[in-house]
């Protein structure tokens, strides 16, 4: 699998898990949550913890990512 040719179209508040993310960006799941422990620095995505302990990641995140990737 390889990162999706078009830029996702989603609204910068748009929230969802790993999965969900997986699916727009056109990754695995394991993909995802390696590159969520790189961080936003080390050139990974950056997801924020909910209060149940999931990770949840925005839009303009998930954009972000993209464009850098």
């Amino acid at each position: 699998m390889g990162l999706v040719n078009i830029c996702p179209d989603i609204p910068d508040d748009w929230k969802g898990g790993v999965t969900d993310t997986a699916r727009i960006l056109g990754l695995s799941d394991d993909t995802i949550i390696r590159y969520t422990k790189l961080g936003r620095k080390g050139g990974g995505i950056e997801g924020k913890k909910s209060k149940r302990g999931r990770t949840v990641y925005y839009g303009k995140e998930i954009k972000r990512f993209w464009n850098e990737y």
